[in-house]
């Protein structure tokens, strides 16, 4: 698991909210604090649709998008943004066909972003190979986009 500070957070959340960027995403959940709290379970209620053929579960990004957009905008900041994302499962089973689910968190709190990674396995292992697969990923799809991170310190 890596956990960083993203260093120019206007440039992140314009990627986040107006670019395509993250839409491959499944959201597994979303959290929004303006004037109340928005929580939005990312699970796609499929009787909803008259011809949904999918696999997957979750709701992807570029489908939740407009309306996180659509909640923050405004004259004064969010006081709190919370994101889980995880991997399609084309991007899953090319990191590894071990993992279950491959996880993104993005964290926007008192004007501090973190963005965490973390993965959910199919079987307990001790090799930890794939942790690190995954990490690598995360950093070098932040780094191909143009988002510079910085390492967290030790705030005691």
């Amino acid at each position: 698991m890596i956990a960083v500070r993203v260093e120019n957070t206007k440039d992140f959340m314009n990627q986040l909210l107006k670019k395509e960027v993250f839409n491959s995403f499944q959201v597994r959940a979303l959290s929004i604090t303006t004037f109340t709290t928005f929580d939005i379970n990312g699970v796609l209620n499929k009787p909803y649709f008259d011809d949904f053929n999918e696999e997957r579960n979750y709701c992807l990004w570029e489908e939740l998008q407009p309306y996180a957009l659509e909640i923050i905008k405004g004259n004064k900041s969010p006081k709190h943004i919370k994101i889980v994302f995880s991997a399609n499962e084309q991007l899953l089973n090319m990191v590894s066909p071990k993992a279950s689910a491959l996880f993104m968190n993005i964290n926007f709190d008192e004007g501090r972003l973190i963005a965490t990674s973390g993965l959910s396995l199919k079987t307990f292992e001790l090799d930890k190979s794939v942790d690190f697969i995954w990490d690598e990923w995360v950093s070098q799809f932040f780094n191909r986009n143009g988002i510079n991170l910085l390492e967290i310190e030790n705030e005691d």
